[in-house]
């Protein structure tokens, strides 16, 4: 299952990521844009990979980063798999890196 936490700072969303227990995919990190650099994105991060090691249900986490994103998750120990390219339901398309981490408790 898809578990979607969400991250408040004054009664106000400031960020939110999800994260599936039955693969590991990370999914929907966003930070407000007028909290970014506060390290709201990390911490977001840090809680959904603490969710999927206390769950036992996967040793790796694994995302489609934007090309702007692949820093911040690289920094976060991420490393970079293959290119990719992420098509919306809309039908847009944007290149991604599929990044994966493998999780220290497993």
């Amino acid at each position: 299952s898809q578990l979607i936490y969400v991250a408040e700072s004054s009664d106000r969303i400031v960020g939110f990521g999800a994260v599936s227990l039955i693969d590991g995919k990370i999914d929907a990190v966003f930070v407000d844009p007028d909290h970014a650099g506060s390290g709201i994105g990390r911490k977001v991060m840090q809680f959904l990979e603490e969710v999927a090691i206390e769950s036992g249900s996967t040793a790796t986490l694994h995302l489609e980063a934007t090309l702007n994103a692949m820093p911040f998750y690289t920094k976060l120990g991420f490393a970079v798999d293959s290119p990719s390219l992420y098509i919306s339901p809309r039908g847009f398309s944007l290149e991604c890196i599929k990044m994966s981490k493998t999780l220290d408790d497993h």
